[in-house]
C-alpha cells in the first residue's frame, strides 16, 4: 500500500495531475469485480467538481464513489453500529458529524472494518485535504496501510483558523515526499500569479494596469460604478463578484445598485446577478425574519415550521425528521438549536443533490468560491474584515486566484490598504 501526495498552489493543477496519478495507478492496477475507487472531499462543492472530474475519466467506466468524507463516516458507522455498541461508543445522528467522525475513526482500528472498506475501494483519492480536520484526518490514517492514498491539498488556502498548524501539512511528510507543483495552469497573467505570489510569501501585492487592480472606492455609488465598468468592460460574462464577509451591507449595497440602476457616467447596468446564499443565510430566508425559541414541544415545532413555505424541500424534510424522530425515539420536546441544525443538514443535502449551475455574474463569499474558477473576479472588501493578518491573506489569495483573465479588488475605504492583507506590516 502506497501514499501519493501533492502540493501546490492554487490554479497549479492539483485536480488535474491527481487525476493522471489515478489513471496510472488503474492501469497497473486495475479494479476487480465489484470494486470501485472511493474519492472523498470535506465541502459539497468541492464533491461535486471532483464527480464531474471522474465522470470525464474513460477508463473509470463509473467505477467510483464520490462522497464528503461527513457522510463516508456516517456509512460506516451506519453498517458497524453493533460493534460501536459493542465499544460502547455514542451513537450519533446523521447531522453529528464530527462525533460520526471520531467513531468512524475508533472503528476503523478493527481490521474487519478496514478490511471490509479495501475490499470495496482498493484506491482511495483525497482533494482538497488541507480542509481535514484532526476527527477527519484520522479515518485516513487509519486506512492508508490497506489501501492506495492518493492526496490533493494547498494548506495556504485553508480558512479555517482551527487548523493552523494544518493537520494533514504536519501529518504527510512521515509517510511520503508530496509533490510540489509550481508551474500555473488557470493564468499566465503576470499581475494575477505575481499577486498570489505576494500574498502566499507574506507580502503586498502589487495593482496592474490591466489585469490586477486594488482601487479604494468610498461610498456605494462610486463602488457600483467600479463593479459596472468592469463588468461591462471585462468582455465576460463569467464573472464572480466576491466578498469576505456580508456583514455590514457592504457587498450587498453594491450588488443591489447595480442590479438596479445604471451607475456612473458611462451608464453601464443595471447588471443581472445571482447571489449565491450560504447556507446560514439560506436558512434566515425561510425563516422569514423569525427566530426559533429556545425549545419547543414536538407539536410547537410542527406547527410553526408549517406556517413557513412547506412547498420547500428543506422545511418539508425538516417536518418529516422531526416526526419521525418523534414517532420512532419518543422525542417529545426539542431545542430550537437542533431544529436549525436539521435544516443546515437539509440545506446541505440540497446543495449536493441540486447544485446550482448558474451561468453570468454571480455573487457570493470567498468561502464558497473555493475551489471555482471565473473568466474575472471582482472582489469586495469591506472595512472590517475578521480573523487575524494571516486569515485575511488567505481570504484575498483565495479570492484573486479564482480569476484566469483579471481581477478587481474594491476596498471600502483608502485606510485599508495601509494594513493587511494589503501591506505587509
Amino acid at each position: 500500500m502506497s501514499v501519493y501526495a501533492i502540493n501546490g498552489a492554487a490554479g497549479c493543477g492539483k485536480t488535474y495531475t491527481i487525476m493522471e496519478k489515478l489513471i496510472a495507478t488503474l492501469e497497473e492496477t486495475p479494479l476487480k469485480s465489484l470494486q470501485k475507487v472511493l474519492a472523498l472531499t470535506f465541502m459539497h462543492g468541492s464533491r461535486l467538481r471532483l464527480e464531474n472530474k471522474l465522470k470525464a475519466l474513460p477508463n473509470l467506466k463509473n467505477n467510483y464513489q464520490c462522497l464528503t468524507i461527513d457522510s463516508f463516516a456516517y456509512r460506516i458507522c451506519s453498517r458497524w453500529k453493533s460493534l460501536l455498541l459493542d465499544k460502547k461508543l455514542q451513537i450519533a445522528s446523521e447531522d453529528e458529524y464530527d462525533l460520526n467522525c471520531r467513531n468512524a475513526a475508533e472503528l476503523l482500528t478493527d481490521s474487519h472494518v478496514r478490511n471490509w472498506i479495501a475490499c470495496s475501494f482498493p484506491i482511495l483519492l483525497i482533494d482538497e485535504g488541507q480542509d481535514l480536520t484532526v476527527e477527519r484526518l484520522q479515518i485516513i490514517i487509519n486506512l492508508k496501510d490497506c489501501l492506495c492514498l492518493l492526496i490533493a491539498a494547498d494548506e495556504f488556502q485553508c480558512l479555517d483558523d482551527r487548523l493552523r498548524p494544518n493537520p494533514l501539512a504536519s501529518w504527510l511528510p512521515d509517510v511520503c515526499q508530496p509533490i510540489e507543483l509550481t508551474l500555473p495552469r488557470r493564468t499566465s497573467l503576470k499581475g494575477l500569479l505575481d499577486a498570489g505570489l505576494a500574498l502566499r510569501t507574506g507580502n503586498s501585492p502589487v495593482a496592474t494596469k490591466n489585469d490586477f487592480k486594488i482601487v479604494a472606492a468610498p461610498g456605494v455609488p462610486l463602488s457600483a460604478t467600479y463593479v459596472c465598468n468592469a463588468i461591462a468592460w471585462g468582455g465576460t460574462q463569467d464573472i464572480a463578484v466576491l466578498t469576505p464577509s456580508n456583514s455590514g451591507g457592504y457587498a450587498s449595497s453594491i450588488i443591489t445598485m447595480v442590479t438596479e440602476k445604471a451607475c456612473g457616467k458611462r451608464k453601464n447596468g443595471p447588471y443581472k446577478i445571482h447571489r449565491e446564499l450560504s447556507d446560514e443565510d439560506k436558512i434566515l430566508v425561510l425563516l422569514n425574519g423569525r427566530s426559533l425559541e429556545s425549545e419547543y414541544s414536538i407539536e410547537e415545532a410542527l406547527i410553526f415550521l408549517k406556517t413557513l413555505d412547506t412547498y420547500n424541500y428543506i422545511i418539508r424534510s425538516t417536518i418529516a425528521q422531526i416526526s419521525r424522530k418523534s414517532s420512532l425515539q419518543g422525542v417529545n420536546r426539542i431545542e430550537g438549536k437542533k431544529i436549525r441544525e436539521i435544516m443546515l443538514r437539509f440545506t446541505t443535502l440540497q446543495r449536493q443533490r441540486w447544485a446550482a449551475n448558474q451561468t453570468g455574474i454571480k455573487a457570493m463569499t470567498i468561502h464558497q468560491a473555493k475551489n471555482r474558477e471565473f473568466d474575472g473576479v471582482i472582489v469586495l472588501w469591506p472595512f472590517t474584515v475578521a480573523g487575524d493578518d494571516e486569515h485575511k491573506r488567505r481570504l484575498l489569495y483565495n479570492a484573486i486566484t479564482r480569476a484566469k483573465k483579471w481581477c478587481l479588488v474594491l476596498v471600502q475605504n483608502q485606510s485599508i490598504l495601509l494594513k493587511a492583507p494589503f501591506k505587509n506590516v
